[in-house]
């Protein structure tokens, strides 16, 4: 038995569809249109008493101008009517799009955070919200801790904070409306590396080599996950690294990861996201330029991966999107790209965002660090 199982899985590696390419014909480089939802903005802004919500008219009046804007460093939320902010001071504010209320600062008690010392303390750096809690993610370092260790505080419905403490710090997030799941990775192989915060664990694809990736301070072996997308508990994709350091897309059916295909000879996936119809868009970039943007967007179509072409200047950080009709892209320099099924549009933002997020009710939100979020409203199509 053990020996079948051995050739069925030699069979089904050799056997993955090997990278394929779409029309080869690149868009003309000429600028391309607008995006085809029309854009609004508002900010929410700090005063003595708390936060307020702002809207561009209001921003014209003396009494809003003299009011210090939020330092937000990551967004979530439920809808459009329930957004969820974590500014630099570690404040936890919500707004219902039409009060902004502070919900707590530090939560749990932590928040003491030295940057210039080793990053000593917890720091809060992420935001993530289903319809169970609001999970505020932090870091935790002492002065002889190279690795850090994971500090979570979510609030639940009944407006309480549980606080939790685990080893290991999630390297990648992701929530669906129905829950929040991590990604992390340690230098124990059998440890739960994707998990929900509900309880759900696997220890992800065990076709990875242990190796230390050089782009980390921290101690990284074993199993890395450089990009994932859970849909639920029974189904999800992530790309991990093999012993060469090529990425591998791989499938979860509940039970176990099986590889679906090798990603191009050079590129290093930066981020997943997965469509209504189950196919997943990677961003990927030059796998030896560790800080550059994405520049390859590949499709995989349920039978191969599909490089699709992009625009002559494209340059991406992350993927997103609501359908296979309306993928977003967020690059470099508040540079916007839309995929609308059959061309590409783009816009540039008077900021380059430090958070993103694409609401259930599909739309789209782009925040500034000082406060400012621009949002793409589903209903609203030019």
């Amino acid at each position: 038995m053990k020996a079948f199982l051995t050739s069925v899985l030699v069979f089904t590696w050799l056997s993955l569809p090997s990278l394929s390419h779409a029309d080869p014909a690149a868009p003309a480089s000429s600028p391309l249109p607008p995006l085809t939802r029309k854009t609004k903005s508002f900010s929410i802004l700090e005063r003595g008493s708390g936060f307020v919500h702002a809207s561009e008219a209001d921003l014209e009046k003396v009494e809003f101008i003299k009011l210090k804007p939020a330092e937000i460093i990551s967004m979530a939320g439920r809808g459009a009517s329930d957004l969820w902010f974590l500014t630099e001071d570690q404040r936890v504010i919500h707004d219902d799009g039409k009060k902004v209320v502070e919900r707590f600062v530090k939560p749990c008690g932590w928040g003491d955070y030295e940057r210039e010392a080793n990053g000593m303390g917890t720091h809060f750096y992420r935001i993530a919200a289903d319809k169970n809690e609001v999970h505020v993610i932090a870091q935790y370092r002492d002065m002889n801790t190279r690795i850090g260790a994971e500090r979570r505080a979510s609030l639940g419905a009944d407006g309480k904070w549980v606080c939790k403490a685990e080893s290991l710090v999630p390297d990648l997030m992701q929530s669906t409306p129905a829950m929040t799941f991590r990604a992390s990775h340690n230098m124990d192989g059998d440890a739960c590396r994707i998990s929900s915060l509900l309880g759900f664990c696997t220890s992800g694809p065990r076709f990875a080599a242990s190796h230390v990736d050089p782009s980390r301070d921290s101690i990284d072996m074993g199993i890395y996950n450089t990009a994932f997308y859970m849909l639920g508990l029974d189904d999800g994709w992530t790309v991990t690294l093999e012993e060469h350091f090529a990425g591998v897309l791989h499938r979860f059916n509940g039970v176990t990861w099986a590889p679906i295909a090798k990603i191009g000879e050079g590129l290093y996936v930066k981020s997943i996201w997965v469509d209504e119809m189950r196919s997943p868009w990677l961003l990927a970039r030059d796998r030896e330029k560790w800080d550059n943007p994405g520049k390859v967007v590949l499709r995989y179509d349920g039978k191969a991966l599909k490089e699709m072409p992009v625009p002559e200047d494209f340059a991406a950080m992350w993927v997103d999107g609501t359908g296979s009709k309306d993928v977003w892209f967020g690059g470099k320099d508040g540079a916007i790209y839309q995929w609308d099924g059959s061309k590409w549009h783009q816009e540039t933002l008077p900021f380059e965002p430090a958070s993103h997020w694409v609401a259930p009710t599909g739309e789209v939100y782009f925040v500034s660090p000082v406060g400012s979020v621009v949002t793409a409203p589903f209903s609203e199509a030019r």
